[in-house]
């Protein structure tokens, strides 16, 4: 049952990654893409059975796009801040300060959130190797990346 689980949701992503969607180019699909890598390997990492993995795909999908929501805002504040004190208003800068603190601070919160909404469904080895896994996969992109320049499949080699 679990493979079974496992080949459908491998067809499932494999489809949505190679299918064209037309109303979705650029960084914005790649990033999705990306996330849809992610979490087919995060699956795979967890080795979860079929309910299981449902709880948790519900609980990450939610969570994760409140972490995103808020790191949009964070990066939305951060601009406006580089604008103000580029304009040298003083007021606006102070003011912006402290409203982006605030948010890195509901930022954090929120993934405070998320790592204790995705405790509750794994188990404790299956946690660890989650949590150990957020924070090795920047590197692994970064190098695969890195490693597609050097063999001429990076976006800067012709």
């Amino acid at each position: 049952m679990k493979n079974l689980f496992r080949s459908i949701l491998l067809i499932f992503l494999v489809l949505i990654i190679t299918v064209p969607t037309f109303s979705q180019r650029g960084p914005h699909r790649a990033h999705e893409r990306l996330e849809l890598i992610k979490k087919m390997k995060m699956l795979e990492i967890l080795d979860l059975d079929e309910k299981t993995g449902e709880k948790f795909l519900l609980k990450y999908n939610t969570a994760e796009d409140k972490v995103k929501k808020i790191g949009d805002e964070v990066r939305q504040i951060s601009d406006d801040l580089a604008d103000a004190i580029e304009k040298k208003d003083k007021s606006k800068t102070i003011s912006l300060t402290n409203t982006l603190i605030e948010k890195q601070k509901q930022f954090f919160d929120a993934q405070i959130e998320k790592l204790n909404s995705l405790k509750n469904v794994l188990s404790e080895e299956q946690f660890a190797k989650y949590v150990l896994f957020e924070n090795q996969f920047p590197q692994m992109i970064r190098k695969f990346l890195m490693e597609g320049k050097g063999r001429g499949r990076g976006p800067h080699s012709e």
